[in-house]
């Protein structure tokens, strides 16, 4: 959430182009996105709106808006703890728009998109 990189530098329009999986390492910022650490407030009430709306972890919800993107990256969570691991599969249940995201995006980056 907290790197958006390469949603603009070609990153993920590469991979799109070749047919290559983009992993995404630490989409959960090493256990920020969960505490909220660093992370800008609208984006936390955005994650947390959405995630109330889906009935899910603001974790999970971060990693919905990863997976939603159309090259389907591999999430990399990092985590060793059973809790964790159940709580990003519900991720996988969570439908986004392009509404949901774009509100994610602008969220995150602080900006609105043109």
């Amino acid at each position: 959430m907290a790197q958006l990189a390469p949603l603009r530098d070609g990153t993920f329009d590469a991979c799109a182009a070749t047919g290559r999986v983009p992993l995404a390492w630490s989409p959960l910022g090493g256990g920020r996105v969960a505490t909220g650490e660093g992370l800008r407030a609208d984006l936390l009430e955005t994650l947390d709106a959405l995630a109330e709306r889906e009935q899910v972890s603001r974790s999970a919800m971060a990693l919905a808006f990863v997976l939603a993107h159309p090259t389907r990256p591999v999430a990399v969570v990092g985590t060793q703890q059973p809790n964790r691991l159940v709580d990003a599969v519900t991720a996988l249940g969570v439908h986004l728009d392009r509404a949901d995201v774009y509100q994610i995006v602008q969220a995150a980056e602080g900006v609105p998109l043109p």
